[in-house]
């Protein structure tokens, strides 16, 4: 048999041109067919992406500005604080407030005052010696139980206290999330869950109104204000942001104003160090300006009058190319001016004695820059940063000086020492200070005073 091979250029030539029109035709088709085809995929997977990406943020959101999802996923770990001082005579004295769970080992926070009645001004200093011990019971709502609870540690320079569930079953409470005070902002919305007037467990919401409230109800402050409602019992419960983390401790509020509530940065609580006990912070030496003082001049290189007068005021330093160097330098932010190096008595032959500042050679108008390294912006960051140290420790300090007009970066080592606190000072030496218009706001004790105002006490 025989067979026949044709090949296409063997077709006549029109044949051979029609097939060739006709491929390329087929062939454009498909190109834009596939063309399209990968258009409605690309739009799909768009879409689908848009879908998927926008819808659980929503969702989210509306999860994380929700009341009611803050209450139902933080009620049980919430509990009441009921605390107890018993008198060598048999007498007692009750107080109350909120605290709230850090831990699963049973440890809560709260406000020292709660736990420790003399900072309530509850127990005056001569009832102190005759006090036999303190005890306290916790009471979690959301389960109808109580525990007993004993005392973990305080820091009564920033007023955070902390105690410790006994025998409680795991599965009786959960503990919050700690949030980071550095992202909180002005404006956003704020939840407080807490024991107001023994309304255990009650929901109040607000706005943050301000950061770094400065106050002078304590050694160290550092108060997020807010419009949420904080009444009498509230006292260290936990102020909730929109991502269900706790920022804040509420602590105080002013008395016949409504809106004006403040909290203690979480910031402030050294968790781990308060499970050791109490905390107390040692010192330098040397006093500080606590915060920036308002400018009279119209920027940095051309300080006003009163200005250069502050400076002077603060410091004592009276050559006026120094104080003129000092305003200029210390113009925004970013350091802590020395107002005074302390000196102290000794008790025994009743000679003064030069602090650590003085040995590290600092000197009143002195600009701290930053403390192992640091940086201090103002003079509260000092205090903050004193709260991990003890006794003992050796800090780095990287300060400014003027020297006849010229400012001058220098380097010293301070050895910190213990600071003598109120409880450690006799009574006839005790500064008791001014009376402030704040008022505590957990005031649910059995003698109802609701008047009760708290003693600033100036402590180097």
């Amino acid at each position: 048999m025989t067979h026949f091979v044709i090949h296409r250029s063997s077709y006549p030539s029109s044949i051979q041109h029609d097939s060739l029109k006709i491929e390329d035709i087929c062939h454009n088709y498909h190109k834009k067919e596939v063309a399209k085809m990968y258009k409605v995929k690309t739009l799909v997977v768009i879409i689908l992406f848009c879908i998927s990406f926008v819808f659980p943020i929503a969702t989210a959101r509306s999860e994380e500005i929700t009341g009611q999802s803050i209450y139902e996923h933080n009620k049980d770990k919430i509990c009441d604080i009921n605390t107890t001082v018993h008198f060598k005579d048999g007498t007692t004295k009750e107080w109350a407030g909120t605290g709230f769970f850090v831990d699963k080992e049973g440890h809560l926070l709260t406000v020292a005052h709660v736990i420790k009645l003399e900072l309530a001004n509850k127990i005056t200093r001569a009832q102190l010696d005759s006090i036999k011990e303190y005890s306290y019971w916790i009471v979690v709502q959301s389960r109808n139980r109580k525990y007993r609870a004993k005392f973990s540690g305080s820091i009564d320079d920033a007023d955070i206290g902390m105690l410790q569930a006994q025998n409680i079953e795991p599965s009786g409470y959960s503990a919050v999330k700690i949030g980071d005070p550095s992202k909180v902002k002005v404006g956003e919305r704020d939840w407080a869950i807490g024991n107001p007037c023994h309304l255990a467990n009650s929901l109040t919401s607000g706005t943050v109104s301000f950061l770094h409230r400065r106050l002078n109800a304590h050694y160290i402050d550092d108060f997020i204000q807010t419009d949420c409602p904080i009444n009498h019992g509230n006292s260290g419960c936990p102020v909730f942001n929109e991502k269900e983390e706790v920022i804040g401790i509420a602590d105080w509020v002013y008395d016949n104003n409504d809106g004006l509530a403040f909290a203690h940065s979480i910031g402030l609580a050294r968790i781990d160090l308060l499970k050791k006990g109490e905390i107390k912070p040692p010192t330098t030496g040397f006093d500080i300006m606590l915060s920036n003082f308002p400018r009279d001049g119209e920027n940095r290189d051309s300080p006003g009058n009163e200005d250069i007068k502050e400076i002077e005021k603060q410091t004592g330093i009276e050559y006026i190319g120094d104080k003129l160097a000092l305003a200029k330098e210390s113009w925004n932010d970013h350091s802590a001016i020395i107002t005074e190096i302390d000196e102290f008595e000794d008790p025994k032959s009743n000679e003064k004695e030069p602090s650590a500042a003085k040995k590290a050679g600092l000197e009143k108008g002195d600009l701290i820059i930053s403390m192992d390294d640091k940086p201090i912006a103002t003079g509260m960051d000092i205090r903050i940063f004193l709260i991990d140290k003890k006794a003992g420790d050796k800090i780095k300090i990287v300060f400014k000086r003027s020297e006849h007009g010229k400012i001058v970066e220098k380097k010293t080592e301070l050895t910190l020492t213990k600071r003598i606190y109120p409880s450690d000072m006799p009574e006839k030496k005790k500064d008791s200070g001014k009376e402030q218009e704040q008022r505590l706001p957990q005031d649910n004790d059995k003698d109802d005073d609701a008047e009760t105002r708290v003693k600033s006490l100036r402590i180097k």
